[in-house]
């Protein structure tokens, strides 16, 4: 059974508060929970101290009443923008630098429960809260790299500019990264895996308001 069920009440999404870091927690610690972005104990290391780690511009997914999903935000500036056919490898692993005056808002980690139909009608309550965000802070866009999970139909001995390439074109269904393209993201080629990542690279996809 699903646990997330369905209701007459829309999902919608709402900016973090204090009172949400216990559940935000739980969330993130819980091996039900699927993670896209930064890796688990990154995140629950950077959510050890009571008042910081959660970027106010942070928002959370509610449904029927109860949170069921989150998306953690904040301001960067971009160091690698260069224009790139949407599968090319993009040379250095940082691509954002952390800024709190920076016009682009980076979409640091996603999360939701597994064994649900989240993933889909997630990533629109979830594009349309950062969009919401990215305009009240005049964000030029949003920027988000996560791992790619592969569905039983890909290939996992492509290489990545293959992989990404029949992505593109709809050839393959990625569970983290096709419902994002499905609401209107865009690949924008992809960068090394952090060190502390099993995923040899991760797709960059990007929102243009």
């Amino acid at each position: 059974m699903s646990t997330f069920r369905r209701t007459d009440l829309p999902p919608s999404s709402r900016s973090i508060q204090l009172a949400d870091r216990c559940w935000l927690r739980a969330a993130i610690r819980s091996e039900r929970s699927h993670l896209q972005g930064a890796g688990r104990r990154r995140l629950l290391s950077s959510l050890h101290a009571p008042n910081v780690g959660v970027d106010p511009l942070s928002q959370v997914v509610e449904c029927d009443g109860r949170l069921v999903g989150f998306a953690l935000l904040r301001r960067a500036r971009q160091l690698d923008a260069s224009p790139l056919q949407p599968w090319s490898a993009r040379e250095r692993r940082e691509i954002l630098r952390p800024d709190p005056r920076g016009d682009i808002l980076q979409v640091v980690a996603l999360g939701w429960r597994r064994g649900s139909e989240a993933p889909r009608w997630q990533a629109r309550v979830i594009r349309e809260g950062c969009q919401r965000v990215g305009q009240r802070i005049g964000a030029e866009r949003l920027v988000h790299a996560t791992a790619p999970a592969r569905s039983e139909d890909g290939d996992d001995a492509a290489s990545p500019e293959a992989y990404l390439q029949q992505l593109h074109h709809r050839a393959y269904d990625d569970r983290a990264l096709t419902p994002l393209l499905e609401q209107g993201w865009r690949l924008d080629g992809y960068r090394p895996a952090p060190e502390e990542r099993s995923a040899p690279f991760e797709g960059i996809v990007i929102w243009d308001p």
